[in-house]
């Protein structure tokens, strides 16, 4: 194991005496160690909100944890540490400029040991939220970690950046070592596969008599299992050396019966420059698409993650309905952009705590936290006439009629709902909506107060309104 990443595992556990369970699961392992060079460790992290934030709240504790557990492993030997903080985006420019180099390392006298990424235990069957955008996949993993190596082998997962992939991956290979924990799993990226075939190559150019052992060794570890679950398989296109390799190492297994697991962002009939012979092997079992995730998904995803996270932080405060269907309306094919987006949020609130603190957290919070973080030019622009027609199909009766004067409730009722919605999604003021409608503008504010009054009393109404605005925004 790498001495960064040793550090790392270690730092974390001192960290756990000076913050909190949410901060450090929200916040401190949302970090990924990449690379150490003399003083500097270098971190990444997904959103530039992430970057801010830990580099003005926790950077201190942080290089206090780091400072202590390189004492801890070097015997008391202290060291002036200094973490640095990047963006995911910049990784790779980043690893262009150190090609050859990795995190701190012993003296290699042998091949770099394997090291297995840690599967999430958050990420099971349980916790992953299932939709008509992955049903078929949620259900195939199932059968795989059920029979591990009888039905669908291999199982090629397939679908854009976090739709769900790693969870699915994660969840078959926790599943079977609850059910068999002295199972042989191995969960590797295509890209740590890689590193550790090149790391292979090096050690057998520089000294010839190791050629035999260090490659049965690298093999090994990846043929004497039971189950391979490969993530990211895209990163080997282009690659041939290494295709070759994975190539036999994927005879190997199958032949033995043993349960491969494979995700692309893309079907393998897409992966150019992947080697032909691979791509027939990765249609042998079954080859699954997971699409971006429908709107009631979206919030049933956003309403998983927010129960998961009081679970670690009991001090967050209420978060009303609106702000799920606020927030998935907005964001429409990024699982992990939703999950940012309701972190932010609370976040916001978080950090507008004291006198004033919100006891709940409602949509005008979400609407002021995620000012700068929605893309603006994705939001559409909404016009009156659009929500009025929205609504008459919701209600069935014409716009013409409910721009008339008539006054029976079965037109009256969607009158004064397009007005609500009027108010909350376009910000129109009473003057603006009374004049679209020919009323008063004294019309308006009541109509708007009879809604609100019969969402806060009436759960079906409420729901089927935030549905409306939801598809509204769509």
């Amino acid at each position: 194991m790498d001495l960064f990443v040793q550090l790392w595992d270690r730092a974390l556990i001192n960290l756990e005496e000076d913050l909190n369970v949410y901060v450090i699961k929200n916040w401190i392992r949302e970090m990924s160690p990449i690379y150490a060079e003399e003083n500097n460790y270098y971190f990444s992290v997904e959103t530039e909100m992430q970057k801010n934030n830990i580099e003005e709240r926790f950077l201190p504790a942080i290089t206090r944890a780091m400072c202590s557990a390189y004492a801890e492993l070097t015997g008391g030997e202290n060291k002036h540490i200094h973490p640095v903080i990047i963006l995911d985006e910049e990784v790779r420019e980043f690893a262009g400029k150190h090609q050859a180099k990795k995190a701190e390392q012993p003296k290699q006298t042998q091949p770099a040991q394997h090291h297995n990424i840690p599967l999430d235990p958050q990420n099971t069957f349980d916790t992953f939220v299932v939709g008509e955008c992955n049903r078929f996949a949620n259900q195939a993993a199932i059968t795989v970690a059920r029979n591990p190596g009888k039905t669908y082998n291999p199982l090629f997962l397939y679908g854009g950046p976090s739709l769900g992939k790693t969870h699915l991956i994660h969840a078959i290979g926790n599943h079977i070592l609850a059910e068999k924990p002295d199972a042989k799993l191995v969960y590797v990226s295509s890209e740590t596969f890689m590193n550790e075939f090149i790391s292979m190559l090096g050690m057998t150019n520089r000294t010839s008599k190791m050629d035999i052992d260090v490659r049965e060794e690298f093999r090994s570890r990846y043929r004497n299992i039971d189950v391979l679950l490969i993530d990211d398989i895209q990163f080997l296109t282009g690659k041939d050396a290494i295709q070759d390799e994975f190539f036999h190492t994927f005879n190997a297994l199958h032949q033995l019966g043993r349960q491969i697991v494979i995700t692309s962002d893309k079907p393998p009939r897409d992966l150019q420059k992947m080697e032909e012979r691979l791509l027939s092997r990765f249609e042998w079992g079954i080859t699954v698409d997971i699409k971006p995730p429908d709107y009631e998904t979206r919030v049933a995803i956003l309403i998983e993650k927010a129960q998961l996270l009081s679970e670690f932080d009991p001090q967050i405060p209420d978060i009303d309905p609106e702000v799920f269907h606020y927030i998935a309306s907005l964001i429409k094919t990024d699982v992990r952009k939703l999950e940012g987006a309701l972190r932010k949020v609370i976040a916001y609130a978080e950090f507008s705590r004291g006198e004033d603190a919100p006891v709940t957290i409602d949509q005008s919070i979400a609407q002021a936290a995620l000012a700068d973080y929605i893309d603006k030019d994705s939001i559409k622009i909404l016009s009156p006439e659009y929500i009025l027609e929205m609504v008459s199909k919701q209600y069935h009766v014409s716009v013409e009629d409910m721009k008339s004067t008539k006054k029976n409730k079965e037109i009256a009722y969607p009158r004064q709902i397009s007005q609500y919605i009027m108010r909350a999604v376009c910000d129109m003021t009473y003057e603006k909506i009374a004049s679209f409608f020919g009323k008063h503008y004294s019309t308006v504010m009541h109509a708007e107060e009879k809604i609100k009054k019969d969402m806060e009393e009436n759960a079906e109404t409420k729901n089927i309104i935030e549905d409306l605005i939801a598809r509204i925004r769509a």
